[in-house]
């Protein structure tokens, strides 16, 4: 509960996910020191995760965007 569970990014809404600083990859997921090292953990928010660069949550090279729970709905060109 740092922060009071707070999003460590934008620091106005409530933690949602546990994001990865080093994004996983097929060949380190397997390393404990970058999968499970909790230094290498920042809880963030949905909006926030959702901007972290390779996830293109909401992004115009998606072909699907999704609703405040999450769920994929279809993109409206």
């Amino acid at each position: 509960m740092i922060d009071g569970g707070m999003c460590e990014v934008c620091r106005k809404r409530p933690g949602y996910i546990v994001h990865h600083i080093k994004n996983l990859t097929e060949e380190n997921i397997i390393d404990p020191e970058i999968s499970l090292n909790e230094e290498n953990f920042r809880f963030e928010c949905k909006a926030c995760h959702d901007r972290e660069e390779g996830h293109f949550i909401n992004d115009k090279r998606t072909s699907c965007i999704f609703d405040e729970e999450g769920q994929p709905i279809p993109k409206s060109e």
